[in-house]
């Protein structure tokens, strides 16, 4: 029996390498485009997370498990992620343009509504900033100056 073996085949038992460099060029490309796809959707707006961006791009394990070999990778999602604030902001900005194009002035408060920006987060000084520079351009654009 032995005389009808196949001859044996030599394996290789190093283990496979990853291409991590590839990969990490390859994802910073993907994570950039699902933030701006994500940045740019009509509609109400969507925060630019880990989250949103990792179920942008199908890449949930990289994104998660993988960073500490991919710092480009990681580098770019800290640069994209949007904090509470950043999101607050572009939500009142939305807002204000469905008002203007409604040729609407709202008060504050109706404004705060629509971009559903209230508690704690309403308080922040970029969200104050925000809320004044959209209801003097909603103030002036509705008188017509």
């Amino acid at each position: 029996m032995e005389l009808n073996l196949p001859p044996c085949r030599a394996h290789d038992h190093r283990p496979r390498q990853a291409q991590w460099k590839e990969r990490d060029q390859q994802f910073v490309v993907e994570v950039e485009k699902a933030a701006l796809f994500l940045r740019n959707l009509s509609g109400r707006p969507i925060q630019v997370t880990r989250a949103s961006i990792s179920r942008q791009t199908g890449k949930r394990v990289w994104l998660y498990s993988n960073l500490d070999v991919l710092p480009l990778t990681a580098q770019a999602l800290a640069n994209l992620i949007e904090t509470d604030a950043e999101f607050a902001v572009r939500k009142v900005e939305w807002a204000a343009e469905q008002y203007r194009q409604e040729n609407c002035c709202p008060s504050r408060t109706k404004l705060m509504e629509q971009a559903r920006v209230g508690g704690g987060l309403a308080q922040h000084p970029q969200v104050q900033t925000a809320l004044d520079a959209a209801l003097h351009m909603l103030s002036q654009f509705e008188t017509g100056l």
